[in-house]
C-alpha cells in the first residue's frame, strides 16, 4: 500500500479520475502529484493527457517545456514533448525533441521507435528506415518498428523488403491481423506477382484471422483489406 501522501498515491487517483473523464479532479489530484515530487514523469505525463483528451494542447506542450526548463537533461521529458508534438500534428518539433531524447539515450529503442515516425511524417522516408533499423537492432522484437519500417519501405516502392519486415514482425506475433493485411496489400501490388500465390495468402489470412475478427451479431468478419 501506498501512503497518503506518496506522490504516486495521488498519480493513481489522477489516472482513476482520468478514466471517468473528470477532467478537473484528475487535474488536480496530479498538480498535487507534482507539489510532492516536482520531477514526477507520471504526473507530467498524466497531466498533459488530461490536456489533450480537453483538446487544450496548447497547454499540455507548456507544461512539458517547463519541465524540461526545470530538468533539462531528462530523457524521458524530452520523449514526452516528442510524443506530445506528434499528438499536435507538429511533426518538425516532434523530430526535434526525440532527436535531443536520442542523443541523451542512446540505447532507447522506443525513443528511436518515435524519432523514426516523425521522420517519416516529415517525408525523409530514407532517414527513418535508417532509424528504425536502429531502434530494431537495440531491440529485435520491437514488432511497431518492423510494421512501421515496412510501412515506410512500401512509400518508397521497396515492395520486397517491405514483405521482410512483415514477415519478421509475424514472425514474432502471427495472430496480427493489421501486419498480415499490410503484408497483403504489397503482395496485390507487385508487379511480379503471382495472383495463385496472392490467392492462397488470402486464404491463410482468412483462415488465422477472420474467426477471431468475428463479433457476435455480424453475419460477415471484419474487412481488414486496407493498407493502414
Amino acid at each position: 500500500t501506498m501512503a497518503p501522501q506518496s506522490p504516486m498515491a495521488y498519480v493513481k487517483f489522477g489516472q482513476m479520475r482520468a478514466a471517468q473523464r473528470r477532467w478537473k479532479e484528475g487535474e488536480a489530484y496530479y498538480r498535487q502529484a507534482l507539489e510532492r515530487d516536482s520531477h514526477s514523469i507520471e504526473a507530467v505525463s498524466g497531466l498533459a493527457d488530461i490536456y489533450f483528451r480537453q483538446n487544450r494542447s496548447a497547454d499540455a506542450l507548456k507544461l512539458v517545456r517547463e519541465q524540461i526548463d526545470r530538468d533539462p537533461n531528462n530523457p524521458a521529458l524530452y520523449l514526452l514533448q516528442g510524443q506530445s508534438f506528434l499528438r499536435a500534428n507538429q511533426s518538425a518539433e516532434a523530430e526535434k525533441a526525440l532527436q535531443r531524447a536520442a542523443d541523451l539515450d542512446k540505447k532507447n529503442p522506443f525513443i528511436l521507435g518515435l524519432l523514426a515516425q516523425a521522420q517519416a511524417n516529415n517525408g525523409e522516408t530514407d532517414q527513418a528506415i535508417v532509424t528504425y533499423q536502429r531502434a530494431i537492432q537495440l531491440r529485435p522484437n520491437y514488432l511497431a518498428a518492423l510494421q512501421n519500417m515496412g510501412n515506410a519501405l512500401v512509400d518508397l516502392g521497396q515492395l520486397d523488403q517491405a514483405i521482410s519486415a512483415y514477415d519478421r514482425a509475424l514472425a514474432i506475433q502471427p495472430d496480427k491481423p493489421e501486419i498480415h493485411s499490410c503484408r497483403l496489400y504489397v503482395m496485390q501490388f507487385r508487379a511480379d506477382g503471382d495472383p495463385q500465390t496472392t490467392f492462397d495468402e488470402h486464404l491463410r489470412w482468412n483462415k488465422l484471422h477472420a474467426q477471431s475478427l468475428h463479433h457476435p451479431g455480424q453475419d460477415a468478419p471484419v474487412n481488414l483489406s486496407e493498407k493502414r
